[in-house]
This record gives structure tokens, C-alpha cells and sequence, in this order.
């Protein structure tokens, strides 16, 4: 995106004024209007500075630049020339080949990228401190995976559901298809998303603005789920809030599979669903890979590995956990979650990936 939005600058500077066909103007422009940029970013806190939107904003003028010069060579007969035509494409060509690559080496790696802006800290007047021992031996740990659903699939499921709490889909509102989720309109005025990747969903009913119903006993919204097919696993923890929010959660293994997760409901007085909100997960064993040890992962804090906004002073490590996160590829994998005291007065989760 950050190409993109410079390739513009980058085609309409040579238009406005042959002063800027120089390339080294227009390119240094972009340079410093991104700088320029970055440096508003920094100081008042909007968005994140960054050198690599330096490189990519200049990247993109670049790219505007050869495309107009190349544009006016192919047009200029007495000047034409091929070698030049090239010269001036070829920082769009290096780029889509750059992309190719990057696109090519992820689908042909095993797992995703997990989903953690791990940029580097400065960590050169950072005291890093540890109150538990941690240990120094590697481990194996399992790499789950899920059942993700095709488009036909999540449309199939939107259509059942709806079916089964009474209503259909509207078919003046076409379902809204995204990489990762989707969206289904009901005739009642209801908004299903659907995460394809973890059959996950929520739903919520606008029809009407009645409470919900908070005298409900956990057989009773067991019911209630079960009657719009709805199954809540029979070990799974209920709890309901009085005020008309009832919460199942679940961690269990002893299938074979992994299922976890929760999931939330509010159910009006009438008997009707104001709004699901499903996040159990059914998990299943992918792979046994040998994880980093707790000394590895906190020599990368050490060294600023990990995600963080503002300034450091000192890092406490309080606790540290194994814990899960899904990467951009749908598999639930292992990650280190230390429970730090930063700063001497802020309790933050550093998570660092344990691959």
C-alpha cells in the first residue's frame, strides 16, 4: 500500500514541470516527503514510524517516475529507444519479481508468519531482570490445525443457520466474501460473520430492541442453543453475568482433538436470540516440532525481539507460560507469553514465538 500511494507522486511530478524529469529530483522529493512523514508519525503518536515506509514510499515514486518516462519514450519517435524503455520499467519489474518470490517462499513453507509486529527495540539503556528461573532445555510441542470452510461451505452453514433460528437469507443483500470471513444479511435484520479459517461466528439480531432475558438457568439456555443447533459440550463451564449475558467456555482434550474456546449469548425474553458469539474451535494434531527454551526466548527480549510501543526503561519478567496463537495460515502454534513489569509500573504480556 505503501508503494501504491507513492506511485502517483511519482508519475504526476515529471507532468507538472520538466524539472523533475531528472529522476533524482523527483525520487529525492519522495525521499524527503516521506521522511517528512514518518517524522510527523513519530512525534505526535498517529500511526507507526517506520524506515521501511521510507523505502517502500521512495520505492513507489520510483516506480511513478519510470512508468511516465518509459510512457513518453515509447511516445517520443525520435528519442525512442528500447534500452532506455527498459531502464526506465525496470523498478516495476524488479518489484513484481521481489513479490513473486516472497509469495512463492510462503505458500512453499510449512507454516504461516505468526501475526506479531516483532520490530527491533532499542534495548542499549534497558535493564532486563527475571524474579522466576527459567529453564534452558528444548522441548517438543504439537502444531494444531483446523477444518477451514470454502465459500460454498460458509454459505451452506449461513443458510442452515438461519433456517434453524426461523429466518432465511435476504436476497436483497448478497453475502460479503473477504480472504479470511464473510458476511450473511438474514430477512430479520440480522448480521452473521463467519471466520472461514476457524468456523467460528457471530451473529447478531436487529430486529428488535427488547432485553434479554437475565432469569435463565444454564439447562435452560442449554435448551434454548440446542433447539437452534446449537451444541455446547457437556463439560463446558457456564456462567452467566445477571444481566442477561450467558458464557460457556471449554478446554478439552479428551477426544482426541483439541476443542477450546467460548462462547457467548444473549437470549431475549420472548425466546429469541439477540446475538452468538461463538469462538470454540475444534483443533487437530498437524505436526510435533521441537520448540526454543525459555532461556532462548528471553535472550530475544534481551536483544528487543518483540513487540512493544513506547519508550523502555526496564523489563521484569513476573511469570512465563506456553500459550497458542494461530498464524496467517490457520495453524495453531506455540508461542512464550511472559508476564513483564515494565517500566516499574505497567504489567504487559510479551509474547515470543516458540519456533
Amino acid at each position: 500500500m505503501n508503494i501504491l500511494m507513492f506511485v502517483p507522486f511519482g508519475i504526476l511530478l515529471p507532468l507538472l514541470s520538466d524539472k523533475f524529469k531528472r529522476l533524482w529530483k523527483t525520487v529525492g522529493i519522495g525521499f524527503a516527503v516521506s521522511i517528512l512523514i514518518e517524522i510527523v508519525q513519530f512525534i505526535t503518536g498517529r500511526g507507526q514510524a517506520s524506515t521501511d515506509d521510507v523505502i517502500t514510499n521512495t520505492l513507489g515514486a520510483l516506480i511513478g517516475y519510470g512508468l511516465i518516462m518509459a510512457w513518453q519514450n515509447v511516445w517520443n519517435k525520435a528519442e525512442r529507444s528500447p534500452r532506455k524503455i527498459i531502464g526506465c520499467l525496470s523498478p516495476l519489474c524488479v518489484t513484481v519479481l521481489i513479490f513473486i518470490s516472497i509469495f512463492t517462499v510462503y505458500h512453499a513453507q510449512e507454516f504461516g508468519n505468526m501475526p506479531l509486529n516483532l520490530h527491533r527495540q532499542n534495548m542499549s539503556n534497558v535493564s532486563v531482570s527475571s524474579v522466576v528461573e527459567l529453564s534452558d532445555s528444548r522441548a517438543t510441542a504439537t502444531v494444531y490445525n483446523t477444518a477451514p470452510f470454502n465459500r460454498a461451505q460458509a454459505q451452506d452453514f449461513a443458510e442452515n443457520f438461519f433456517e434453524r433460528i426461523g429466518t432465511s437469507m435476504n436476497p436483497k443483500r448478497p453475502p460479503i466474501f473477504y480472504p479470511t470471513s464473510a458476511f450473511f444479511y438474514s430477512q430479520e435484520d440480522g448480521i452473521l460473520r463467519v471466520n472461514l479459517q476457524t468456523r467460528t461466528y457471530r451473529y447478531v439480531d436487529f430486529s428488535s430492541a427488547a432485553e434479554a432475558d437475565s432469569s435463565l438457568s444454564e439447562d435452560d439456555v442449554r435448551q434454548l442453543l440446542a433447539d437452534f443447533g446449537v451444541d455446547i459440550p457437556a463439560n463446558a463451564e457456564f456462567i452467566s453475568n445477571g444481566y442477561g449475558e450467558y458464557i460457556f467456555t471449554v478446554d478439552d482434550t479428551s477426544s482426541g482433538q483439541w476443542l477450546i474456546g467460548r462462547l457467548r449469548c444473549w437470549i431475549r425474553e420472548d425466546g429469541s436470540i439477540r446475538e452468538i458469539d461463538n469462538d470454540m474451535v475444534i483443533l487437530f494434531e498437524a505436526a510435533e516440532r521441537e520448540i526454543i527454551s525459555e532461556i532462548e526466548a528471553f535472550r530475544r527480549i534481551e536483544r528487543g525481539r518483540f513487540q512493544h510501543w513506547g519508550q523502555l526503561y526496564t523489563v521484569e519478567i513476573l511469570s512465563v507460560e506456553l500459550d497458542y496463537m494461530f498464524d496467517t495460515k490457520g495453524f495453531f502454534r506455540p508461542i512464550y507469553v511472559f508476564e513483564s513489569l515494565v517500566n516499574g509500573r505497567e504489567v504487559v504480556s510479551i509474547v515470543i514465538p516458540a519456533f
